[in-house]
């Protein structure tokens, strides 16, 4: 399925925004926006069942530092209630 957008109606969404294009402007920008919609009709068309969701595009890993973990221990150790030094507290609401 393809989706076509015409410079008018580009520039009919472009006055509602309230953005000043002018018709070269709305020629190239429908020409980027169909190229825009193609994309997506290939990324729907792709079967992605077992890809992973993701966060990020690449792998990033953002450790504590060092004397955090340490804070982080100390505080968890004095509590009432914890579990793999997370914080738990009793429920305030019923």
């Amino acid at each position: 399925m393809s989706t076509k957008i015409s410079a008018s109606e580009l520039t009919k969404v472009a006055k509602l925004a309230r953005l000043g294009l002018t018709q070269s402007e709305a020629v190239s920008l429908t020409n980027d926006i169909e190229k825009i919609v193609e994309y997506f009709e290939m990324i729907k068309n792709l079967d992605l069942q077992k890809v992973e969701p993701m966060t990020h595009a690449v792998a990033i890993s953002l450790p504590l530092r060092p004397d955090l973990l340490k804070a982080v221990k100390c505080a968890t150790e004095m509590l009432p209630y914890q579990k793999h030094h997370h914080f738990y507290v009793p429920p305030v609401l019923e």
